[in-house]
């Protein structure tokens, strides 16, 4: 091969080489383009409404969500009810997360692995499992499990690694100018305040005016650490310390069991209704026993220990 022949070869290589490498850049540019702007959740999109369950995970917790008969469920709660503010913030971040930017190399480590999202159709196939990392300048990093492309994203995932914040809460919402009668019952004997037709004081069974404020604070914004099927739990094996009834001017009747096993407080509440309640205090009866009946929830420490010792004088 003579001269002029290799100056041709080597020139030729070059060539070759640069427009393989152009052409690579145009595909990686093309396939950036076509992926901007794609919902981050392409599948679960396509599903719209058929969706029947979402799996969030992080190293801390799992909270399996189900659709059923309507309602979602917590798996890791007996299939208590789900809150339905935070499954809805959920949802709408699946439903409105686009990807802004691909990465072409794997992200920084200390930016994945902030959650694991995965979704499934209502006959339980898998559609999208997405990994959500951490969120900078308004966007996330996030990572498809399966095939491993990484992206930065929209969207809004601000998302609880605690269970209890995943279920119904409060499980109580009571203000005092609603309760009309509080009876406390336990071993010692039975305690009563309630309040006289058209006044606003509450009196003891001595006639007396009585102050429990401090008592039914508690119920304003009453939440709990757990819960569980009552049949799950040893609560029928256990005497309980004390049981609260509250009575409501719309004839919802609380009637709550009280219980101590070891250190730890349970309550389980039945939601009960009087003989001739208001029309709202029946609706209301209806539509939310089921939160109630049926259920045990651990609570507080602290507020466990009050809810015990607490005494209408």
């Amino acid at each position: 091969m003579n001269k002029k022949s290799i100056i041709y070869l080597i020139l030729t290589t070059i060539f070759f080489v640069f427009l393989g490498l152009y052409l690579q850049k145009e595909q990686s540019q093309t396939y950036q383009q076509a992926q901007t702007g794609r919902f981050l959740f392409e599948k679960t999109n396509l599903e719209g409404t058929k969706i029947g369950k979402i799996i969030v995970k992080n190293q801390n917790m799992q909270v399996t969500l189900s659709m059923q008969n309507k309602f979602w469920r917590v798996k890791e709660a007996d299939d208590y009810f789900a809150d339905i503010l935070s499954v809805n913030m959920l949802i709408h971040g699946i439903n409105t997360s686009k990807i802004a930017m691909v990465y072409d190399k794997e992200p920084p480590q200390d930016s994945k692995n902030e959650f694991e999202i995965s979704t499934y159709d209502t006959k339980n196939q898998l559609l999208d499992s997405i990994v959500i990392g951490k969120k900078i300048n308004n966007y996330y990093y996030a990572q498809e499990k399966n095939t491993k492309k990484s992206y930065m994203v929209s969207g809004d995932f601000a998302l609880s690694n605690q269970l209890r914040h995943w279920l119904q809460q409060p499980l109580l919402s009571l203000l005092e100018k609603n309760i009309q009668t509080v009876i406390l019952v336990s071993k010692t004997g039975q305690q009563l305040a309630f309040k006289p037709e058209g006044m606003q004081n509450f009196y003891n069974t001595y006639q007396q005016k009585t102050n429990i404020v401090s008592f039914l604070d508690k119920f304003v914004n009453f939440t709990y650490l757990n819960v569980k099927n009552i049949s799950n739990t040893p609560l029928k094996d256990v005497e309980k310390n004390r049981a609260i009834i509250i009575y409501t001017d719309t004839g919802i009747i609380y009637n709550i069991s009280l219980y101590k096993i070891e250190d730890d407080y349970w309550i389980e509440p039945e939601m009960q209704i009087s003989k001739l309640p208001l029309k709202a205090g029946y609706s209301y009866y209806k539509d939310s026993k089921m939160l109630y009946n049926g259920w045990a929830f651990k609570i507080d420490r602290q507020l466990g220990s009050f809810l015990n010792t607490y005494n209408i004088r």
